[in-house]
């Protein structure tokens, strides 16, 4: 899928690598622009590159600075309020995940008519993009550099929604993959049983987020070290206070992952379902951001109108604006709904509700249908529904998911449904906050 845009942002790496790497230096402009007392709006995107999406989240970044489109006239210059950077660990190539490189915290400006980068932070080679502790660092050090009135962040990576480290396509891929968890207690090699996974190194180019390959690329992708976060751990590393968070991701539009979130920002814009790895519309990006009555739902609204006036298996988007604020009252409806419907909940046909994950796959679901499926009361129904709408402020769905998938309905989020009777992920399911609360996978 779109795999004709890895060729053309590969032609693009080495000279955008090489800029990266190199300190960019203008007298007298630059002092004024770091030393800026309050930038009205900073935007930071923070890409897990080390992996196959390597060029197609370097071509996201030219898009958006206008290295690759016609959009450079819209990147803020030298004395501007406005900041745009970048902290992104890309690897040699889309296959080549054998050489560990430093990492550049980037700022961007437009200089004399050119995209000039200034290398703000190094991080050494040998740390990981997705270790939360390096992703603290790093976003803490933003915040406190750059203060501004609003932040806003671009999280662009491989991952899986709430799913836990290891949870691989096939027992296979899990005799050749060896994957490590950044967890409540640190990392260590993942002892999940080798289960289905939806595929991140085979088949269409997709996002999710949060994994970082190492080791030497075959036919079967023999001794590859994965390393991913947990959502828990992922939460403490973005902190509060973001004005928005944009998952440029896979399945990141789930409740669970939501809930775990609340604190962090005032608005999540996530996917239910996969993202191509084209991904979110970057040329529109800094246009809608830097605008003075920014809504983050016209960065979703943009990424929607990306894709629905493409056809076949490229007309694929599901996308929702989700106000945190709203989640507590989800949580409250929900928790009391799983409770009054335990036993229908439990009798679920799963084949009947609205699914967004595709392969046999069977943990993201839509969270309205699953209660529309159960036979909810009229009453019950209208509480939920009024629940949703306090969270969620714009969505929308393209007809078909991959042309795949028949999108029915659509509320915005997704849940898991325990219906699918799974030891692995029930034990996983009960350490997530949202479980915690509403007690859907029962203590």
């Amino acid at each position: 899928m779109r795999q004709y845009l890895g060729i053309i942002a590969s032609a693009l790496a080495a000279l955008f690598l090489n800029a990266c790497q190199t300190n960019v230096y203008y007298p007298h402009e630059l002092d004024h622009f770091e030393t800026l007392a309050a930038p009205s709006t900073v935007l930071l995107i923070y890409g897990v590159a080390h992996n196959n999406l390597n060029s197609a989240i370097q071509n996201n970044i030219n898009t958006l600075i206008g290295e690759s489109s016609p959009f450079a006239g819209q990147l803020p210059p030298p004395g501007s309020d406005q900041v745009v950077l970048s902290f992104c660990n890309f690897s040699k190539g889309d296959r080549n995940w054998q050489q560990e490189t430093p990492t550049h915290l980037i700022r961007y400006s437009l200089f004399e008519g050119k995209v000039r980068r200034d290398t703000v932070m190094t991080v050494e080679a040998g740390h990981k993009a997705v270790d939360p502790e390096v992703m603290k660092e790093v976003l803490e050090y933003v915040r406190n550099k750059y203060k501004a009135d609003r932040y806003g962040l671009i999280m662009s990576s491989h991952g899986s929604g709430w799913l836990p480290a290891g949870y691989v396509q096939s027992e296979e891929y899990a005799r050749h993959m060896r994957f490590h968890e950044f967890g409540e207690s640190g990392i260590g090699t993942s002892s999940l049983a080798p289960v289905r996974r939806i595929r991140a190194l085979g088949g269409p180019a997709t996002k999710t987020f949060g994994s970082e390959y190492y080791g030497i690329w075959t036919d079967s992708y023999k001794d590859i070290d994965v390393y991913e976060t947990s959502i828990p751990r992922l939460a403490g590393a973005l902190g509060s206070g973001w004005d928005f968070i944009v998952f440029d991701a896979c399945f990141m539009g789930a409740v669970e992952v939501a809930y775990e979130l609340r604190h962090c920002t005032r608005v999540l814009c996530v996917s239910a379902a996969e993202v191509i790895d084209r991904g979110f519309n970057y040329g529109t990006m800094s246009g809608l951001v830097f605008r003075r009555d920014l809504h983050p739902e016209d960065i979703c609204s943009s990424f929607y109108n990306l894709y629905k006036g493409q056809s076949g298996g490229s007309q694929t988007a599901t996308i929702a604006c989700v106000k945190t604020a709203g989640l507590d009252g989800l949580a409250e409806t929900c928790k009391e709904l799983i409770s009054k419907y335990r036993t229908e909940l439990d009798a679920a046909d799963p084949n009947a509700i609205q699914l967004y994950s595709r392969g046999g796959s069977k943990w993201f679901y839509d969270l309205q249908d699953i209660f529309n499926h159960i036979g909810i009361s009229q009453q019950d129904s209208l509480r939920l529904q009024s629940s949703l709408d306090a969270c969620i402020s714009y969505k929308a769905a393209t007809p078909k998911i991959l042309d795949e998938i028949t999108v029915r309905h659509f509320c915005g989020l997704s849940m898991f449904l325990p219906a699918i009777n799974d030891n692995v992920l029930s034990g996983y399911y009960r350490q997530l906050a949202w479980n915690k609360y509403v007690n859907l996978v029962e203590e």
